[in-house]
């Protein structure tokens, strides 16, 4: 997965689990992705609009707002990076 910037690929990892969040980044940079960690839907939110990544791995039960709705407000806002739902 080629970044736009020609670096290290950048996934979010949006989950409230602390362990299966950190089993998915931990996957993710031995394959030399550079990974952000969330665990709430608003903070999610803000992360995705602001931190133009490449991917977005999404769980759909989350505090604040969830998975869902984060989805539909990327899109709504033109945001493009490619969303994973869990």
């Amino acid at each position: 997965m080629p970044s736009p910037s020609g670096d290290k690929p950048r996934v979010l990892v949006v989950d409230d689990d602390a362990t299966v969040r950190g089993v998915v980044a931990d996957y993710l940079r031995a394959a030399e992705i550079a990974v952000t960690q969330i665990g709430d839907g608003n903070a999610a939110l803000q992360e995705a609009l602001t931190g133009n990544y490449d991917a977005i791995v999404l769980d759909l039960m989350l505090p604040g707002i969830d998975g869902r709705e984060i989805f539909s407000r990327l899109r709504a806002v033109g945001v493009d990076s490619s969303v994973l739902s869990c």
